[in-house]
């Protein structure tokens, strides 16, 4: 049977907090809730990701195999269903979206429903997400500040950054 999942979803280090909540079939894969995320912020999925998980003190990596330059720690996101990861309300991951802005994110399991959904979708959010080319690297470039990037709210120009 077919249920759903209920995730929390922020982005660690947003002020004012960037968030959203999301229902997520409960047989996707790792592959395919990055695609439900992915939409819920508005980004392009043109970045490499990974999800972190802590059980109790081992670290467990989820990501994009690499053909060139394969890493053993790291499981397969396409082959790896949600249902391993999350098994319990309450649960947290980490998920880091574009290695270069490093956009963390805490990842919580709020609920498990016997609602069968055919698609995800955003129940609710807020704050708006930084834009996907940032240069640099993630909040320090970037801070929310009523949708104003920070260099903007200083009266500097991105040319006085670059």
């Amino acid at each position: 049977m077919i249920m759903s999942y209920l995730f929390y979803i922020e982005l660690d280090g947003s002020n004012p907090l960037v968030w959203r909540r999301i229902v997520v079939p409960s047989n996707y894969t790792l592959y395919r809730l990055d695609l439900a995320i992915q939409g819920a912020f508005g980004w392009k999925n043109s970045h490499l990701f990974e999800y972190c998980v802590r059980n109790p003190s081992v670290l467990k990596r989820y990501g994009l195999p690499d053909n060139f330059d394969p890493d053993p720690e790291v499981s397969d996101v396409k082959t790896t269903k949600m249902s391993k990861l999350f098994k319990e309300v309450g649960q947290r991951s980490e998920y880091i979206y574009d290695f270069g802005d490093y956009w963390k994110h805490r990842i919580t399991l709020e609920k498990v429903d016997s609602e069968d959904v055919a698609r995800p979708y955003c129940l609710e959010g807020a704050g708006a997400c930084p834009p996907e080319e940032v240069i640099g690297s993630g909040l320090d470039w970037w801070r929310v500040n009523n949708g104003t990037p920070h260099f903007a709210a200083s009266g500097k120009s991105i040319r006085d950054f670059v």
